[in-house]
Parts: C-alpha cells; structure tokens; sequence
C-alpha cells in the first residue's frame, strides 16, 4: 500500500483488493467475526475497538477512516483516509490529527455532501460508502444500525449524536453496498403467516417438485426458508441429505427432519458446511433485495448448484398490519443478474402465474456483474420498413393516463376484437403485453381472466388499482421469459395493443410473442399505419415523441413472418373513438394451424377488423414455373416487370427450367417441418419451389436486396396456397438468429448459396446450433470456377461430399461430382450419406 503513494482517498479505495468490508461501531446484532475476516479489505472507524470482540467483529483491519474530530487517538501504523473534502467542516480538526500521526491521512477530492443531498450530517461511515459507490465500488456494511444501538464495546448505552437515525435506510439505496444487519423482522412476521394463513399449511416447494419430478438423490442440500418441512422431507426420502434454515420458530418446529437451522439470511453467512445443491422455493420475494444479494452470494459460497423459484408479482396475502408479504416485486431479468452473477443460471416457468425456477451451477470467476445488453435500433431494412426511414433514437416513456389520453379511447375495438377471437377459439384468459394501464383489459373480467404486462408507472398503477387480475413486469425492449405456465398460455389470446412501435428494437417483443404462442393460441397485434395516418411521403421519425417507427400494413406482416409468425388475417382497425378513420394496423397472428383458424377470422372480422385484400401480380408480367402441378397448370408463376429480363427468364425457364438440378433434388426431399434458406435467389424459382414442393409446405427464407422482387415472390405463393419469408439482402447478417428462430431441433435444414456464401452459411448453422440439421448445400452455378473451387474445398473440409444429379436409365439419382463444378454442386455430408441419400432415385420434374 505504503508503495502505492495514494495521493486521496480515492485513489487508496481504488487499489484495495475487493470486497471490502465497512465495519461500522455499532452492534452488528450477531457474532460476524469469522465472516468479517475473510475479506481481504476491512476497513474500521474513529475509535474501534478489536482486543476482546474479535469473535463479534473480527481482528483484522487494513485501513481506519477518520473523520479529524478532536477525541480521536492516534494509531502508529495504520494507513488512515477521511472520506471528507480537505476544507469540508468535518475536516477542521484534520490538520492537527495530522500532526499527532506519524502515518499520512488522506482525505476526499470528492465533496460527499453532494453525493448525499438529503442528509446535512453525514457520519464517517455513510460518507466513505457513498464515497465507495460513487467510485464504482462494492463494499458490505456491518455495524450499520442507524445509531440504535450504540457502540458495541458499549453495549445497552445510548449514544448521544448529531447525524441522523435513517442512515441504515440511505445505505440501502446506494449502489453496490450491501447491509450485513437487521433489515427486517421477518420471524414475527411468519410466525404470524404460519398461525393465520391457511395457505402456509401447504408446501409450494413440495407441489412444484412432485409436478417437475425433480429429486437430488445422494446430494447435501440446504434448504433456505423450509417452511413446514414437506419438501426437505420429500428429498430425504428420496436420498438427499437436507438441512433446513427456516426464520419462523413456529414452522421450524413442525419441520420434520433432523438437521434444522433457525435463522434468515445473515445466519447463511455463519454456516461454513459445504453442499452440493442450495434450494429455496418460493422464499427470496419475501426478503428485502439487500438480503436477497446476500443469499445469492452466500449461496455460491456454500453450493455447487442452484434451484431456487421466485414468485414476479405481489402476494396474494397480506400481514398483520395489512403490508404486502412479497417486499422484492422484480421481473424475471433482475432475478436472472443477482444470480447470474455467482451461477450460470438458467431461468423456466414454474407452475404458478408469475414463478419462475432458476438453475445452474456455480461460476468459475463468480461475483463480476453481466454485461449490460445495449439498446441499438438495427437498420431499416431488417425491420421490412423502407431503406430511407429514419426512426427516432430515443423515445420517451408512454405513461397510459387519461390525462395523457385526454379522455380519447385509443384502439377502441381491439380488446373486444381479442375478446372474439378467445370466443371463437375456446379460451378463458387475456393476456395484455404492453398493458399500460389496463383500462380497456380491465373492462374484459370477470368474463375472462386477466394478466397484464408492462413496466414502470404503468404496471405500478395496475397493481394499485386493480383487486383481480395479475400484473407482472417486465422490460420489454429485451427478449426475457414471461412466467406464464403452459397449461394457461393454452386458454389464452394475448394482445399487443399499439406497442411495438414505441421499442428501441421490436425484434424482442416479437420474440417473447414468438415464445408465447408456443403453448399460447393468438396474438392480436395492432400499431398505427405510417401511410394512413401520415400518408405515403412520410419517412419518420414519427411525430409522436413516444414513438420510434411506424410500419405499414404490409410491412408489419413481412417482419412477424420473417420472426417466425405465422399471420392469420390482416387489415385495419379504428385508431380511437373520436374519428371514424380505419388508420391502426391489425395482425392476428399464430405459429401453427388450427380447426378455429375460419372462426378466428370471422370473429375478427366482425368485431372492428377490415380485412386486407392481398395484392396480387400483373398477369401480363409473370413467368409460369415449367414444374406442373396435379392439374398440369405451372406451379406458381412470378413477376418479372422488366420485359427484356422477363423475355430472358422466360427462355430460361422453358426449356428445362432455371437450376433444374437444385429443384428436382429439393422436390425429391422436402416436406412439412424442413427449413430452405435460399441465399442466391436470383429471379425466385428455386425458393418458389422449394415453397410449393409436392411433399409438403416447408419454411422458406429468400434473402434479395430487391424489394419488388420480394413482393413478387410472396405473392406468387400466396396465390400458390403457400408462404414465402422474403427478407432483405441486408438481413443476412443476423443469418444466424433465423436459423435459430425457424429450424427446430428435430427439423432439417437445406440451402441454396452462391460459392462466395458458403463460409456465411456454414458459419451462421454453427452460431445457430444447428450444423448437425443441416442435410444439403445447393451450390448455385457460376462462371467463376476460382470461387467454385474456393466453395468446394471448405465444403470437402467440413465433410461434405459434392453430387451431381445424373440420368441412369430414366431415373435422376446422385452421383460423386469430380468436374463441371463451374455447373453447381449439391453438397451432402458425408454422415448422412448412407442412410439418407446414396444411390437414393430421384424423380425428374414435370
């Protein structure tokens, strides 16, 4: 240290190893002496004391903060800082403190003061804690009562002082410092819970583990928060070896296993036992967040691995003086940070509106804080909006009030338009992604369930105001789990009502819906339509400072079918109730089809939907597919407006057809649940049929920087009975997150490149996981024989072997190409070859 020649207290707090330990002159409540000497800083203040209290707060010290006061005596040796400014009032006596010190005091260049502008009278110890968080610093508080107490060496003696007795309160709501004392009386709090809540009768962890069938058979488990016992009884019996810490003297009686602890969160700081598993089920949502880090961290110092379950919204109970029993009502990302910091967690829904279940196992370098996910608005052309859009960088914050709204209903029929659809689809919940503040949600219960989502005032204001219904929090500018259970996503329809175009990145939103609609049945999606409320030349931002972007109808429904949304119906809905004018956009989207798809339709239809009439092509500009269907007619037909390319395709197409050879072997293979990425589309006809193939309806994803050609090519399979994803060229570069979205793990995976993007290609399956789904890579031809042999070799590298298809006596089967790579090749990996495709007859197209 004394190498170092800090120069103020900064810079000395800046080189301390970390953590460090505040160690304050109050009671700590509890012996910590152990637990204060394993830290590597300890700092201690003014007067303390160690010789005869090492057990209640440790003998190591490493640095004393002084405040220059004249009773304080000097100590030869100690490297002493004061967290004051050299001409602040409680530096005054500092000048003479430094002449009786034979070792140099630093002091502040920060003024505390402004760091702390509710409290005139800061206490040495509140001043180098703020000071500590300000520099970026983490440090954990002991003896930190708000002067309660009085000093430890003096117990039961009253200290007499100027500063005030909140400051245990301001130390909780500085950044990275954590409280190691009393923050709450939670024992008398559930001994009352156990004696007047029936529902404490009932063990949710017991219920969650027999539901998930989980057991810990031959493992050490702490169980924190044990309630009555039933679930540490549970794992007993099925070969684990429990311990069980529980804060009520009522509950730990009826715990029925050998090995009980009664205590709370500082007691987990004592217990020096290693296990194998720390368990806590629906327990951390009753603690305040300052203990709830404190388990976390001490959950990674006593266990390998982590099941814990947290309940996201309020209780439905309440204590004796009528105070909610859930004092951390937090989102599941927050949960997912304080955790994630110690353990690489995984989070799931848990069986209750609201749980979510965390797990994993105990990081390498625990305690670094995740990084920070940047909000960065992606470009124009991944959000199918016109290349020359311009969004708004930063919008404001929409606060859902009816002075906001000005007494205007806004979306008048879209809740009754999801009121519908749940009708006509059999289901009995709502549930409101973006709610607000969940007027118009509110107006659909009792007749259907309700739970809203949202953040900030507006999910503060439902939670105020609303008896029924539940609210949960989340951000959703970032793609997080929504703890909604399958079972009751299967009787839902959810809405998302003029939202999306107030994100930063809506690629998020649509993903949680995307995820939603997993077990969920529709998502009724609505959002003003940029030509029909600001008309055809407008290019943003918006005029509405909350807004970000604004899509057209047909825009918006490109974008959620290129985020793996299937959309039902189309059209426009009402904008408010002050004008007739149809100007929102109104999706209704799914992921998969179903017998109430026509119901749906029609009920949107008939509660405020005007359906949209697809466009369709020029007849006078298509090019028919020389590939027929069961009726002889072309399989699909594309516009091509320029009449010297189309007169060119056309020949093309005719005699043989455009990459015969790609077409009748994807013919020969596709069906329902395979993946084509076509990332060399050229005029269309190898994505058009691979998107029409006779064995069933495949996901298809064409990437051109043409925009009317990808209009083009959607149309003509709309016209086909059949979907086409048209993204821009641009796209390809998040290449990987489609093939996350679309491929499943059970789902095959061809594509169509040109030679330059076969690195692309294969680069992306392996970001996405999905290399091994990966059956075939059509090598467009080309006159470069340089990339060919380039594209060749690294397929050959990543062992895939190069085919032809050949004539042999009728039959189109595949043979090992060796030359006329300059053709096109079909790349097949060498694994599959056997079961899959060698010597496998091929049959030839119409």
């Amino acid at each position: 240290m004394h190498s170092l020649s800090p120069a103020s207290t900064e810079s000395l707090l800046l080189a301390l190893r970390q953590p460090i330990a505040l160690v304050g002159n109050g009671h700590p409540g509890r012996e910590l002496g152990a637990v204060i000497d394993r830290y590597p800083t300890v700092i201690r203040f003014n007067n303390y004391r160690v010789a005869g209290f090492e057990q209640l707060i440790g003998a190591r010290t490493s640095v004393r903060a002084v405040n220059g006061w004249t009773d304080l005596d000097t100590r030869d040796g100690e490297i002493a800082i004061s967290p004051f400014t050299a001409d602040a009032v409680e530096s005054t006596h500092l000048p003479d403190f430094r002449l009786r010190q034979i070792v140099p005091v630093l002091h502040a260049t920060t003024d505390v003061h402004a760091l702390l502008p509710d409290e005139p009278k800061p206490s040495t110890g509140l001043a180098l804690a703020a000071l500590i968080s300000h520099l970026g610093l983490e440090a954990d508080c002991f003896g930190f009562d708000g002067f309660a107490s009085g000093h430890y060496w003096d117990p039961g003696v009253a200290l007499h002082t100027t500063h005030s007795r909140t400051e245990a309160e301001q130390l909780l709501r500085l950044p990275g410092i954590t409280l190691y004392g009393k923050s709450f009386d939670y024992a008398t709090l559930y001994d009352f819970c156990h004696t007047e809540h029936a529902e404490y009768d009932v063990n949710e962890g017991l219920t969650l583990f027999t539901q998930l069938q989980l057991t810990m058979p031959n493992e050490s488990v702490l169980e924190f928060g044990a309630g009555n016992g039933e679930l540490a009884r549970y794992l007993e019996d099925h070969g684990a070896s429990v311990t069980a810490v529980e804060v009520s003297p009522t509950a730990l009686a009826r715990i029925p296993i050998e090995r009980k602890i009664l205590g709370d969160a500082l007691t987990l700081c004592t217990i020096e036992q290693p296990f194998d598993r720390f368990v806590s089920v629906d327990v951390l949502e009753h603690l305040t967040e300052n203990d709830v880090r404190i388990v976390a961290r001490e959950a990674a110092r006593l266990a390998n691995t982590l099941t814990v379950t947290v309940c996201t919204r309020p209780s439905g109970l309440v204590g004796p003086h009528g105070e909610n029993l859930h004092l951390t009502v937090r989102p599941v990302r927050w949960w997912q940070e304080v955790f994630g910091r110690w353990f690489d967690v995984t989070a799931t829904v848990g069986h209750g509106i609201g749980q979510v279940l965390l797990q994993g196992t105990r990081r390498r370098i625990a305690g670094a804080p995740l990084p920070a996910i940047p909000l960065v608005s992606p470009p124009a052309p991944l959000l199918e909006l016109p290349e020359t859009y311009t969004a708004r960088a930063q919008p404001e914050y929409f606060v859902d009030s009816v002075e906001v709204t000005g007494g205007v209903t806004w979306q008048p029929d879209v809740y009754e338009m999801a009121a519908a659809v749940a009708r006509a689809s059999g289901c009995d919940t709502i549930v409101d992604v973006g709610c607000g503040q969940a007027r118009k949600l509110a107006a659909l219960h009792p007749e259907f369930r309700v739970v809203g989502v949202d953040y900030g005032d507006n999910i503060a204001f439902c939670r105020r105001t609303y008896s029924f219904g539940s609210w949960l929090e989340s951000d959703l500018e970032q793609h997080e789990l929504l703890p909604l259970p399958p079972v009751l996503l299967g009787q839902s329809v959810v809405v998302c009502s003029d939202v999306i175009e107030h994100l930063i990145d809506p690629r998020a939103l649509l993903a949680t819906l995307r995820d939603l609609l997993e077990h969920g049945r529709y998502v009724v999606l609505t959002t003003p339509d940029r030509v029909r409320t600001h008309g055809a030349g407008h290019a943003g931002p918006p005029p509405n400072p909350a807004h970000t972007r604004e899509w057209t109808t047909e825009e918006l429904a490109r974008f959620c079918e290129l985020e793996g949304l299937r959309v039902l119906a189309a059209g426009h809905t009402r904008s408010n109730d002050a004008e007739p004018d149809l100007a929102t956009v109104a999706l209704v989207l799914t992921r998969r089809q179903s017998v109430a798809d026509a119901r749906v339709i029609e009920a949107a239809a008939g509660s405020g939907l005007t359906l949209l009439v697809p466009e369709s092509n020029d007849p006078s500009q298509l090019v028919p597919s020389v590939q027929t269907g069961l009726q002889g007619a072309p399989r699909f037909s594309i516009a091509v407006p320029d009449a010297t390319t189309r007169e060119r395709i056309a020949a093309t197409e005719s005699h043989g057809g455009i990459e015969a050879e790609t077409r009748i072997f994807l013919d020969a293979q596709l069906e329902a649940g395979d993946v084509v990425v076509d990332l060399a589309p050229g005029a269309g006809f190898v994505a058009l049929s691979a998107a029409t193939a006779p064995g069933g309806a495949p996901t298809v994803l064409a990437y051109s920087a043409d925009l009317q050609a990808r209009k083009a090519w959607r149309r003509a399979a709309l016209a086909a009975g059949r979907q086409l994803l048209a993204a821009h060229h641009d796209r390809r570069a998040t290449l990987a997150l489609d093939l996350a979205r679309h491929v499943r793990d059970s789902g095959r995976l061809f594509a169509h490149v040109a030679p330059n993007d076969v690195d692309l290609l294969l680069d992306a399956c392996r970001a996405a996981g999905c290399s091994a789904q990966l059956v075939a890579v059509c090598v467009a031809p080309t006159e470069n024989t340089v990339d060919m042999a380039l594209a060749a070799a690294r397929l050959q590298a990543s062992k895939y072997v190069l085919h032809h298809l050949v004539d042999q006596g009728g039959e189109i089967v595949l043979q090992h190409a060796a030359t006329q790579l300059d053709e096109g090749v079909i790349a097949i990996p060498a694994s599959l070859l056997a079961s899959s495709f060698e010597e496998q007859a091929l049959p030839a197209a119409s």
